[in-house]
C-alpha cells in the first residue's frame, strides 16, 4: 500500500523585526485528498506553522507563495494487539517551497517517520505527533526557503511585471493580480509592482464595471436597495461606470429604506476621500486574488 498525501501551505502578512522579512503564506490540501482525516491535517499544519512562526513566518488563509508537504507512507506491518489489528507504517514527509503561480520552487525537506494504529490515518497522526516543536531540520529550511523567496522577488522584479501585464492582456486580471500581490511589501520594488497593480486593477474594473452596474440596477428595480448599496460598494468611483454608479446611489438615498439609505451615504463620503479610495483599492485587489485562489477547486482551505 503506498499513498501519497498533498498539502498546500500558504502564507500571509508578518512583519518581523526586520521589515524585509516580511511574506505572505496559507494552508491548503488538495479537495480530492481522502486518505487522511482533516484534523491529522490540522496537526500536521500545526506542527510547521509553528516553524513557520518561530522563523519569522505567520500564516493566514491564501496566497500565492506555497510550502508543500507530501506524506507518502509504505510498508505497512501489521501485528495483532488484542482484538484488534495494529498497522505500523514508515512515512516519509517531504515539505517543498515554492510559488503556487509560477512554479518557482525554493528547496525541498525530507523527514522520516514512523508510526502505529488500527488505521492508516492512525498511524499517520501518530507519526506526525512524534516530530518535536522546535525540530532544527524543518527550523533551518523554513529559514533557507524565506530568504530564497525574499531573494527570487528582488531578482526577478521585472519579469514578473511582465507575465502579470502579459495576463493582463489576455484579461486573466484575477490571475495576473494574484502573482503580484504576493510581492513583499517591505522591498524596494513594491512601490513598482504596486503601480502596475492598480493599473490591471483599473483595467479588470471597465471589464467588470459594466456587470456589477447590471446587477446593482436590477436589485434596486427589486426594491432590494441594501443589496444593491453592496453591488455598488464593488464599482471604483475612477472606473468608466462612476457617472452610473453615483446615479443610482443617489436614487437609493432617496428610497424609503433608511438603512440604505445611510449605507449609499457613507458610500459616497468615502468614494470623495482619496485616502478611502486608495484603501478601497488595496482591499479589492486583494479579494481578487483571493477569489483566484477560491477558483482553484481542487485544494480546499484549511480555516483556522
Amino acid at each position: 500500500m503506498k499513498c501519497t498525501i498533498s498539502l498546500f501551505l500558504l502564507c500571509l502578512p508578518f512583519w518581523a523585526a526586520s521589515a524585509q522579512e516580511h511574506i505572505e503564506m496559507a494552508i491548503v490540501i488538495p479537495s480530492s485528498q481522502i486518505e487522511i482525516s482533516h484534523n491529522t491535517c490540522k496537526v500536521l499544519c500545526n506542527k510547521i506553522l509553528h516553524a513557520m512562526s518561530r522563523n519569522g513566518v505567520s500564516s493566514l488563509e491564501y496566497s500565492g507563495i506555497v510550502l508543500q508537504p507530501e506524506v507518502t507512507y509504505s510498508n505497512s506491518n501489521m501485528s495483532e494487539g488484542g482484538i484488534r489489528t495494529i498497522h505500523t507504517y514508515d512515512i516519509q514527509l517531504n515539505i517543498a517551497a515554492r510559488n503556487l503561480i509560477s512554479g518557482t520552487e525554493f528547496g525541498n525537506v525530507v523527514l522520516p517517520l514512523r508510526g502505529s494504529g488500527t488505521k492508516p490515518d492512525d498511524a499517520v497522526l501518530q507519526a506526525v505527533n512524534t516530530l518535536k516543536e522546535n525540530d532544527r531540520t524543518i527550523d533551518a529550511f523554513i529559514s533557507d526557503a524565506k530568504r530564497k523567496i525574499i531573494d527570487y522577488y528582488e531578482s526577478n522584479t521585472s519579469s514578473l511585471i511582465n507575465k502579470a501585464q502579459n495576463l493582463a492582456t489576455m484579461q486573466r486580471y484575477d490571475e495576473a493580480l494574484a502573482l503580484l500581490e504576493t510581492y513583499p511589501v517591505s522591498l524596494s520594488g513594491y512601490q513598482q509592482v504596486s503601480k502596475v497593480m492598480l493599473d490591471i486593477y483599473k483595467k479588470y474594473q471597465d471589464d467588470v464595471c459594466g456587470q456589477i452596474m447590471q446587477q446593482a440596477q436590477s436589485e434596486y428595480a427589486a426594491g432590494d436597495y441594501g443589496s444593491a448599496v453592496v453591488m455598488l460598494q464593488q464599482i471604483d468611483m475612477h472606473s468608466s461606470c462612476a457617472a452610473e454608479a453615483k446615479k443610482l446611489c443617489r436614487q437609493i438615498k432617496l428610497s424609503r429604506d433608511a438603512e440604505a439609505a445611510r449605507q449609499a451615504e457613507a458610500y459616497e463620503r468615502a468614494a470623495a476621500r482619496e485616502a478611502s479610495i486608495k484603501k478601497a483599492r488595496i482591499k479589492a485587489i486583494r479579494d481578487v486574488a483571493v477569489q483566484y485562489y477560491k477558483s482553484l477547486d481542487k485544494y480546499y482551505y484549511i480555516m483556522w
